[in-house]
């Protein structure tokens, strides 16, 4: 799968691997920017802490992707900027 990521622009790679689950789901992909402590996977993945169980229909994980020291653009906050926005316009 990375051989066929390697080339590829970013905003492509999401459709490029569910078109694997073509005959039953193989692959299940989260997006998004992560914080340590936010999902299991990306904290034992990337930051080498914590465990997790593996999915019997999804038995291996892999993450792609880089570490940021802050967000870069407005995509890089992902739901959490929608939500502040929502809280804010509550208030």
């Amino acid at each position: 799968m990375k051989q066929t990521l390697e080339d590829l622009p970013y905003d492509e790679w999401v459709d490029t691997l569910l078109t694997f689950n073509a005959d039953e789901s193989r692959i299940r992909v989260m997006r998004g920017p992560f914080e340590k402590g936010q999902n299991m996977y990306v904290d034992k993945v990337i930051f080498g802490e914590g465990s997790f169980e593996p999915l019997e229909n999804w038995p291996s994980v892999n993450a792609v992707g880089r570490m940021m020291s802050a967000p870069e653009e407005p995509a890089d906050l992902g739901g959490q900027l929608v939500n502040d926005y929502q809280d804010w316009l509550v208030v």
